[in-house]
């Protein structure tokens, strides 16, 4: 799973009156990608466990889905700078 920020902007305190949050959701704060390659030695990781996927960023074992790792960190920051 691919995890990104929810809002597409940065602070929801600014949000316009005449709009709501939905007007704002980030349509890819969560990507789910599957039938992807991984190396053979993640099949014995822990729950919990935490690495570093090469290009990517970091993840870790879902503890409640079996074969599913989940991105904590990303490798770039993606909101733009002021």
């Amino acid at each position: 799973m691919l995890y990104d920020k929810l809002f597409t902007i940065e602070n929801v305190n600014d949000i316009p009156e005449d709009k709501t949050y939905n007007d704002y959701l980030n349509p890819e704060s969560l990507i789910k990608l599957e039938h992807c390659r991984i190396e053979p030695c993640l099949k014995d990781a822990k729950d919990g466990e935490q690495f570093q996927f090469v290009r990517v960023g970091y993840f870790c074992k879902d503890t409640k889905y079996e074969n599913t790792f989940n991105r904590v960190v990303g490798l770039k920051d993606s909101f733009p700078k002021k």
